[in-house]
């Protein structure tokens, strides 16, 4: 019996690892994009080449945020979100199509959209890996000073939705 308790151990350890490894190469790249220079529109341009080129998943991106007065800061947090959420849909969504909506508000907020028709959401089955990973968006939406919200989509899929009032519009 403990030669299978210690498969178990080695199994789970090497899904630990794996996973490890993969954030952290997702890390990396992450780091890579957001160097530029050029700001959030160029950063989420070429995050969206990457996982398309990654997976071949279609990713339609309706940005009404250009120009928009976001931080240095900020903008660091909507693009890791966005990659948040294209990396969850690459891994556990089974999706056929994504949809990013990034606006700006009449009354200043930013609303981030990522929306996309897969398997759809189920909180109940999410494994530990995801569920980092949910807490990073969570994290990021509260130094935002925002919300994120995850949840299924009424057409089926998942939408992950961003919500901050940018500190310059305050």
């Amino acid at each position: 019996e403990s030669r299978q308790q210690m498969k178990a151990i080695t199994s789970d350890l090497r899904h630990g690892l794996d996973n490890a490894y993969r954030e952290l190469r997702e890390l990396l790249a992450t780091f890579r994009v957001h160097m530029d220079v050029r700001g959030l529109d160029f950063a989420i341009e070429a995050a969206i080449e990457e996982f398309t080129r990654r997976c071949g998943l279609p990713i339609s991106l309706d940005n009404r945020l250009v120009g928009a007065p976001l931080t240095v800061n900020e903008e660091f947090h909507v693009l890791h979100v966005v990659r948040e959420a294209l990396s969850n849909i690459l891994h556990h969504a089974h999706a056929n199509n994504v949809w990013i909506v990034m606006a700006l508000q009449g009354n200043g907020t930013v609303i981030v959209t990522i929306d996309d028709d897969g398997v759809g959401y189920h909180p109940a089955g999410i494994k530990e890996s995801s569920h980092h990973g949910q807490t990073i968006m969570k994290e990021r939406a509260f130094s935002l000073g925002g919300t994120i919200n995850i949840g299924p989509r009424r057409n089926g899929g998942t939408r992950v939705k961003l919500k901050f009032a940018p500190k310059k519009s305050q």
